[in-house]
């Protein structure tokens, strides 16, 4: 899950070229996509159509949408103090919440 459409795009671009002899498949949900048989699909929204066992979260989530997932990795950036600031909020709201998130 990321932020908005324009950083969907970008990982979409990427997946497809990162490896010129590999290929992860994937859908961007942008609204047009129906069927959500790919192994990864990259969305705005808190949505797990594909019904995934591992949530990869850009944006910060709800912890009643991260409950929906065995595994979750969220990423807590460092390069403004607001974003810093708020991911450490969702780290004392998961530690809360009786779970033991991993510090990396």
């Amino acid at each position: 899950m990321v932020e908005n459409d324009e950083q969907a795009m970008a990982l979409d671009r990427y997946m497809w070229t990162w490896q010129k002899n590999a290929f992860l498949p994937h859908v961007w949900d942008s609204g047009a996509v129906e069927s959500y048989t790919e192994p990864v699909v990259i969305t705005t929204k808190e949505n797990n159509g594909n019904a995934s066992e591992v949530l990869v979260d850009a944006k910060g989530c709800s912890l009643s949408f991260a409950r929906r997932f065995k595994h979750v990795v969220e990423f807590a950036p460092t390069y403004a103090q607001e974003e810093v600031d708020a991911a450490r909020k969702r780290f004392v709201h998961w530690r809360q919440e009786g779970y033991a998130p991993y510090v990396r």
